[in-house]
């Protein structure tokens, strides 16, 4: 999936037995240990609620050798391979989803669906400064 930092994957995950589409962030592990990406991850997730904020389910994957093996693209064997290897956090696929780019969306439209006040005070206390 093209946007934000991290370029994150959609993937299919074994849910008790049942595929289902999830996003994954993959992050690479110098990051990772440095800034505990994972764990803000989680707790970003769980805190979202805590600011009227609507949040994906969340779930801590595993990708094993099979998944490895299904990965055809090379630059995304490339990426894979160089990735933190450990569990990875992901959000489940929400359809149709809107993509948040830089100049996408005006606003407005932005307040429609979002109270920025919580916004920016969540943002704040997890210390997420990638949100233009």
């Amino acid at each position: 999936m093209s946007g934000g930092r991290t370029n994150p994957w959609l993937i299919l995950a074994n849910v008790n037995g049942q595929e289902k589409p999830y996003v994954v962030k993959l992050f690479n592990e110098i990051e990772n240990d440095r800034r505990e990406l994972v764990c803000k991850e989680v707790l970003g997730n769980a805190l979202a609620s805590e600011f009227g904020l609507i949040a994906p389910k969340a779930a801590l994957i595993e990708m094993d050798s099979y998944f490895e093996s299904t990965i055809n693209d090379h630059n995304a064997f490339f990426s894979y391979e160089f990735a933190d290897q450990r569990t990875k956090f992901a959000t489940e696929l929400i359809y149709p989803f809107h993509e948040f780019t830089i100049g996408a969306h005006k606003a407005w439209q932005i307040k429609k669906s979002i109270e920025i006040d919580s916004l920016f005070a969540y943002d704040n206390l997890i210390k997420n400064s990638d949100r233009g």
